[in-house]
Order: structure tokens, then sequence, then C-alpha cells
């Protein structure tokens, strides 16, 4: 959070299938005692049976070196369609 523009990270899931992009919600959560920075957007970027991809836009650095926050990826149980992905099997 110390430097600005995107910044791209993944997260290994291994679930064993590929939830679509839109199954998957992600969000920042700022739980250090650094709050001086600046989040334009965050959005999923890339899905597959293994990881998910999340960008970040930091419109406004942090001025504290070092400076990090958690951020926090959800996938949703039901598909679009209605189907319970909890019922799979990998």
């Amino acid at each position: 959070m110390d430097s600005t523009g995107e910044k791209t990270l993944t997260i290994t899931h291994g679930l064993g299938y590929a939830p679509t992009p839109a199954m998957w919600s992600a969000s920042i959560v700022r739980d250090t005692v650094v709050a001086d920075f600046q989040i334009g957007r965050v959005w999923i970027v890339q899905s597959t049976d293994l990881v998910v991809g999340i960008r970040v836009l930091i419109t406004a650095a942090s001025s504290t070196a070092g400076a990090v926050a958690t951020l926090m990826a959800r996938l949703d149980a039901l598909s679009a369609d209605g189907f319970d992905l909890r019922t799979m099997n990998a």
C-alpha cells in the first residue's frame, strides 16, 4: 500500500473446478493502524481450477513504508443458475 498503481495478487484455492469470475467477490480490510492509503477499485481478473487473480488499484499511497492491508476473497456457493457448488466432488 506504499505505492500507487495496479497491484495483481494471486490466491491459490485448489477447488478442483473453475468458478466463473462473477462468482467471486473481493474486498480490502483495513486491519492495521495505517489507514492513509486510498483504494480506487478491486476486481477479479482470473479464475481457474487452481487460482483466483485479483487486481487492486491504489490511487493514493500510504506515507508509511511497507504499509499492508488484508485482501479478502469470497466464493459464492451458489452458481448463477442456482446449482449448489458445495455438493460438487473434486
